[in-house]
């Protein structure tokens, strides 16, 4: 449905330039069209400081119908980790219990993109 193709490229290019891990949010309308960006620095999903609550704010500020996530190895590997598929089937829950599918969660890296939907993982 939606892939590596559907998120916008300055921000994949941004992600696989950036040398500290980021979580970039793409809040989708209706018609399937970008109505916002969230992005946060600080995100770890080995590590507690995963801002659902952020998400869902900035999802319900911009009246998203859909998300798609995308976040970036700094490594250069883009292999999914088993944090990022928690990470992944966390949001997934919480995105379907708002009736807001996450379309897809992007990893960029080394040049690189995995898509959890194009893998079957979501």
């Amino acid at each position: 449905m939606f892939g590596v193709a559907e998120i916008s490229h300055p921000l994949l290019r941004n992600l696989h330039d950036a040398r500290e891990e980021w979580l970039v949010i793409q809040f989708l309308d209706r018609q399937h069209r970008v109505v916002g960006v969230a992005s946060y620095t600080d995100f770890c999903p080995d590590r507690a400081t995963i801002p659902f609550r952020a998400i869902v704010t900035e999802a319900l500020k911009h009246e998203a119908v859909a998300l798609i996530v995308a976040h970036n190895h700094p490594s250069g590997i883009a292999a999914p980790s088993a944090a990022d598929r928690d990470f992944t089937r966390t949001m997934a829950k919480i995105a379907a219990a708002l009736e807001m599918p996450l379309f897809d969660h992007l990893i960029c890296a080394g040049g690189d993109c995995f898509s959890f939907r194009e893998a079957g993982l979501l």
